[in-house]
């Protein structure tokens, strides 16, 4: 996740400095996010929070962890606040679990000209088991 500084702003976690324009405000970041289908435990995480100085108008990136333990979509938020201003700045987070890629090799065969059906039964690793199924 990528945060825009609008007028010189200190990111995540970084003490008060004084600069040419006066002091920053201190900030504080927060990450919090779980399954797009109800409440789960946090699966974003801050990897570390850089003491830096984002110039005006400029970008900074912010480095997060998505570990989930199934294959789903994950909606969370970054927070960054600033403490002596009463600011807060809200990104979306989306984060999207893919199965790893098989080892096992499928082959595909039919007729030319030939149309077939037939049902595959493809078990995916970390899919969640529906209710009913």
């Amino acid at each position: 996740a990528a945060a825009a500084s609008p007028a010189g702003i200190r990111l995540p976690a970084i003490r008060g400095a004084a600069s040419a324009g006066g002091s920053m405000p201190s900030m504080a970041g927060s990450v919090a996010g779980g399954a797009a289908e109800g409440a789960r435990p946090a699966h974003f995480e801050l990897l570390r929070r850089p003491a830096a100085v984002v110039p005006a108008f400029s970008v900074m990136q912010i480095p997060l962890s998505f570990a989930p333990p199934t294959i789903s979509e994950y909606h969370g938020e970054l927070r960054v606040r600033a403490r002596s201003k009463n600011l807060t700045w809200t990104f979306p987070l989306r984060g999207v679990a893919e199965a790893p890629p098989s080892k096992r090799v499928l082959r595909f065969r039919c007729k030319a000209r030939e149309t077939t059906g037939r049902e595959f039964e493809l078990l995916l690793p970390g899919l969640r088991a529906e209710p009913g199924e």
